[in-house]
């Protein structure tokens, strides 16, 4: 054996070792290229199918509000509102229709000028189901009719105004989320599909597929992911070899995938594969060459090495790039991310989008002790802590929504879908999920209430004033007729006595004086309507000047009314000024002293009292004049209704005594209007009534001023 040839042994085994031992270097650096690149695209899946989530729940929840909005339609008239629902429908532009369906399927209105009518939709699965579930569904994909895309119906239960139950429907077109999801990547080559529950592809960049609704489910990742796995895998894809990442789309079964041809994704990891195959061949070369050219040769092989930890490095770089780009998405997303322990509910992951919602720093929750109840409202801890917790550990996805205490103290609306998390035996280790400050939607639902509220309480107005414009026309018709009956009969009596010639001078008197006197009555009644009128059209005014309050009871009780009664005056005997507008403090001692005569027997008294009181709610010295009468009294409960429009005791409607109930109600608007008070008390029926008027008097100085300036002023509307 020559010299060269035993040399050429000699390195061989000495370079044997190294050999081997570079091999298993570039191998271990191949598969962790490897899977770094299956982790990059796991996160780019994991990133859609929660910008999926995030747009079928936005939805979601932009339809369950609608429905709480709609809940004042009745259904048996909802075809009224069919202006409403287009209108609805054009301010949201993936909308494509919006209908109201009673439980048997029956469409009751809708918005959607592309929907056949009659259409009964109790055979369709997503209409089953929430029914069944009472729970808001998301149909599986069909071909639009005006559209030609993608669309699904999204389905929620509502209850009409008198409680009678329906479906709220809106189908939408997946255009925009398609177009999201297959910008987000396509400058990097890579392609995202989406797949409904039925296994039918929605989303795909060709364009043909979607148009098919290309079915894919018997394909093993789809299978996969519909059972809740997320992985990896290299599949074989019309003669091509793929790598396919899967996500579930959380609280659906949809599924979305990112993929590109296998060659190009692990081109790095398979180059440096390769790089370490040459490196291998070069060391055989070596040990096969010549000896003299060891050297050259080792020196070679560093060189290989050096570029193949170069690319190694390279390879790492992408993955990172890979990361910040998951991260870039994450933080796009309007919303919080968040990542919690299932035992005590500490956070392992926040987004930093927490910051601008909640306004704490990212430290804040992944280096303090911070746990998710921690920053919960106190109000409704409880019910997160007691009803959402308990059913998410039970498996359950689930969307939550609760009040947060921001940095400030302030309170903000959440909508968090949390999902959880098992290990490989099943057992809940993590809760994952999305919080989206919902605090404007529930402002303007609070809003909405509140319009609603004032619209039930207008309408409720509007009612009482038909009603009481109704019962003012009964009543006016019939308390005007009498007195103009008995003026027209008397007239006609009067005309025919005259045309016999059987008219006598003393009987042309009587007729006359009682014409006289049903005019007064016809007048005063007039008088009182209109008086009503001013009152509520606030167009009534006062004349106050210095006046004798004594001097006016007085004048007040003489009257035709009460000319046969016995009216016992006490307090009357000297003045009593206060700045008022007599002729209506007239008025009503007028009214209270002929209501005592009407409603109380001629045989028995009337009994006025004035005198000085002081009343610290009217804020100093006032005059109380109270009127006492020996009549039918009041039931129990009636001393406030009579001084409503029309308000009458009910013994005295049953008595037959005539009274239109206007002339309390106009006189405790004119004691208010003086800033004093008129209120009526009765120990029972058949015991009597006191109705008692409380004035303020004003200080000399000040009813002084106002007889020298003429003290005209506005009474209360």
């Amino acid at each position: 054996m020559s010299q060269r040839v035993r040399l050429m042994l000699i390195l061989a085994a000495a370079m044997l070792p190294l050999i081997v031992l570079a091999l298993g270097f570039v191998w271990r650096d191949s598969q962790a290229a490897e899977d770094r690149i299956a982790e990059d695209r796991l996160a780019l899946a994991r990133a859609g199918a929660l910008t999926t989530g995030a747009f079928l729940e936005g939805n979601l929840a932009t339809l369950r509000a609608l429905a709480v909005e709609l809940g004042d339609i009745n259904l048996a008239t909802a075809e009224q509102h069919q202006a409403r629902l287009v209108a609805i429908v054009e301010a949201s532009p993936l909308w494509i229709g919006l209908g109201i369906h009673d439980m048997e399927g029956n469409r009751i209105v809708g918005a959607n000028p592309d929907a056949p009518q009659g259409v009964n939709l109790a055979d369709r699965a997503y209409f089953q189901e929430v029914v069944r579930t009472g729970r808001p569904t998301v149909s599986s994909a069909v071909i639009g009719r005006g559209t030609g895309l993608p669309t699904v119906v999204l389905a929620v239960p509502m209850t009409d105004a008198d409680g009678v139950p329906g479906v709220l429907l809106a189908p939408i077109s997946l255009d925009g989320l398609s177009n999201l999801l297959l910008a987000t990547l396509a400058e990097r080559g890579i392609s995202v599909s989406l797949v409904d529950s039925g296994g039918q592809t929605i989303v795909h960049p060709d364009p043909l597929r979607v148009a098919e609704l290309s079915y894919v489910g018997d394909r093993p990742e789809v299978v996969a992911a519909q059972a809740g796995e997320m992985d990896t895998m290299v599949a074989t894809r019309s003669g091509t070899e793929r790598l396919i990442a899967f996500a579930p789309v959380p609280d659906s079964d949809w599924t979305l995938f990112v993929s590109e041809p296998a060659a190009r994704a692990l081109a790095p990891a398979r180059e440096l594969l390769w790089q370490g195959a040459a490196l291998l061949a070069g060391a055989v070369a070596l040990v096969m060459g010549i000896g003299w050219f060891l050297g050259g040769a080792l020196s070679r092989s560093y060189l290989a090495a050096q570029a193949a930890r170069q690319d190694a490095i390279a390879a790492s770089h992408s993955a990172e790039e890979s990361q910040r780009e998951y991260a870039n998405l994450v933080d796009g997303l309007d919303g919080v991310v968040w990542e919690a322990q299932a035992d005590d509910l500490r956070f392992t992951f926040v987004s930093p989008a927490v910051e601008g919602i909640l306004g704490y720093p990212l430290d804040h929750w992944l280096t303090e002790p911070a746990r998710w109840s921690d920053h919960m409202h106190p109000e409704d801890q409880e019910f997160v802590l007691n009803r959402c917790v308990p059913e998410m550990r039970q498996g359950h996805g689930h969307t939550c929504e609760y009040r947060a205490i921001r940095e400030d103290g302030q309170a903000v609306w959440l909508a968090d879908m949390i999902r959880p998390v098992t290990d490989g035996q099943g057992h809940i280790t993590l809760f994952r999920g999305l919080m989206v400050d919902i605090t404007a939607r529930r402002q303007a639902e609070e809003e909405r209430g509140r319009l609603l509220a004032l619209e039930q309480q207008a309408r409720a107005e509007v009612e009482e004033a038909l009603r009481s414009r109704d019962e003012f026309l009964s009543i006016a018709s019939h308390e005007l007729r009498n007195p103009v009956a008995g003026i027209k009969g008397t007239a006609q009596l009067i005309q025919r006595l005259a045309a016999r010639g059987r008219l006598s001078t003393d009987s042309q008197s009587d007729y006359v004086e009682t014409i006289v006197r049903t005019s007064d009555r016809l007048s005063r009644l007039v008088e009182d309507l209109l008086d009503v009128s001013r009152l509520r059209g606030g167009q009534f005014t006062l004349r106050r000047a210095p006046v004798d309050i004594a001097a006016l009871v007085r004048a007040a009780t003489v009257s035709d009314a009460l000319e046969e009664r016995e009216v016992l005056l006490e307090g009357v005997d000297e003045p009593l000024l206060l700045g008022a507008d007599a002729d209506r403090v007239q008025q009503v001692l007028q009214n209270l002293l002929e209501n005592a005569a009407k409603y109380s027997p001629p045989d028995t008294p009337i009994e006025v009292a004035v005198r000085r009181d002081h009343d610290p709610a009217a804020g100093g010295p006032t005059v109380k004049i109270s009127v006492t009468d020996h009549g039918i009294g009041l039931p129990e409960g009636f001393a406030t209704d009579l001084f409503t429009p029309f308000g009458r005791a009910t013994n005295a409607v049953s008595a037959n005594i005539p009274g239109m109930g206007l002339g309390l109600y106009i006189s405790r608007q004119l004691a208010e209007a003086h800033g004093g008070t008129l209120t009526a008390s009765s120990p029972g029926e058949s015991q009597g009534s006191t109705f008692t008027l409380v004035l303020p008097i004003t200080d000399q100085e000040t009813v002084a001023a106002g007889a020298a300036t003429g003290g005209v002023e506005g009474s209360r509307a």
